[in-house]
């Protein structure tokens, strides 16, 4: 399942939906995805506002990691590359193995 809408930024073949409408459409969209994965992971889920993409800069992408509530770790990327062993470090340092 693609987070992306397919109207508006197509990623190949993935199982695809269209742009939301509504933050409940967002959030079945969410329970869906976390359903047919299988998803154990705490997820939240962006107003339709996009407040957070516009708070901590998201779009296209980031990865985040995230402790009671407050940001631990954000990736930056270099020459739309990011340093997987930098995320991997953090990751054991923090997470463990």
């Amino acid at each position: 399942m693609e987070a992306h809408p397919q109207d508006v930024w197509p990623l190949g073949q993935h199982v695809c939906v269209l742009a939301h409408k509504n933050l409940n459409e967002r959030i079945q969209t969410c329970q869906t995805f976390m359903n047919t994965y299988n998803w154990q992971l705490p997820t939240v889920v962006d107003s339709m506002e996009n407040t957070f993409m516009k708070t901590y800069f998201s779009h296209p992408e980031r990865f985040y990691a995230m402790r009671d509530g407050l940001l631990m770790f954000k990736a930056q990327p270099d020459n739309a590359y990011y340093p997987i062993a930098q995320i991997e470090k953090w990751l054991v340092e923090n997470v463990g193995n």
